[in-house]
């Protein structure tokens, strides 16, 4: 602690640093309180339950999505990420199987799977080994 002489007196130097914990404590609190955090939401997927049995459904009730590292084939046929949603709302099968191979970045996998509620289809994934 330093001190200097004046007028008589010796005066410190220091300033007093004892409430600036308590102050910097109370604005974290405040701000902590007043900021408003932004939510993502993700995509709902209702999971079956315990107690569903296993609905059986032909063949030809189903689309086929494959998801390949060079891009989207809808029953066969290639289709651009572009063309995605027009071509998804024209299926007319209830039924959507997604496989995904392997190596596929998770930002395709989500493209589609974000697209899949206004088709109305119901979906299945299968991811390769």
């Amino acid at each position: 602690m330093r001190t200097i002489k004046v007028g008589g007196k010796r005066v410190s130097t220091e300033i007093p640093t004892s409430s600036q914990s308590d102050i910097a404590f109370l604005l974290i609190i405040f701000f902590v309180i007043t900021t408003s955090f932004a939510l993502k939401t993700g995509i709902k997927l209702d999971m079956p339950k315990k107690s569903e049995t296993v609905k059986m459904v032909s063949v030809q009730q189903i689309d086929k999505v494959l998801i390949t590292k060079d891009g989207y084939r809808i029953n066969g046929s290639m289709t651009p990420e572009e063309e995605l949603p027009a071509v998804l709302v024209t299926l007319n099968r209830p039924n959507l199987l997604v496989e995904i191979q392997k190596g596929v970045k998770y930002q395709h996998v989500l493209t589609l799977i974000g697209m899949i509620p206004a088709t109305g289809a119901k979906i299945s994934i299968r991811m390769e080994k």
